[in-house]
């Protein structure tokens, strides 16, 4: 697994996401979620998002791309990526006190598997 960024239990357990970036962000995340949504798997202060690459020979750049637009604004987040063959996995990884903001993600992330894009 890559590991693009780490978690930064210095900085602040706040989103700076612009209100009105939230839409493309969420756009962004079922372009690159779709209907591909393998799973979405909670362990503690972890969520790994599995996604069925079908076909998609830029999966990776997208899903990291999304990456690092998350990290800009939740810069307490850590962010980590494998791809396999047939699947490419996000791992976020998030400090202890910020469980909600997990939450928050693994709701998002599924919305976007469902509403595909």
């Amino acid at each position: 697994m890559a590991t693009l960024s780490h978690v930064d239990p210095s900085a602040d357990i706040a989103c700076t996401l612009p209100v009105d970036e939230a839409g493309d962000r969420l756009t962004l995340l079922q372009a690159v979620i779709g209907h591909h949504l393998e799973s979405a798997e909670r362990n503690g202060d972890r969520l790994r998002i599995r996604i069925a690459r079908d076909g998609d020979p830029d999966l990776e750049a997208r899903v990291t791309e999304w990456a690092v637009a998350e990290k800009g604004c939740c810069a307490f987040l850590g962010f980590a990526v494998e791809t396999e063959p047939e699947t490419v996995t996000l791992e976020i990884a998030a400090p202890r006190n910020a469980a909600g903001s997990l939450d928050g993600i693994e709701w998002l992330v599924r919305a976007a598997g469902r509403s595909g894009a």
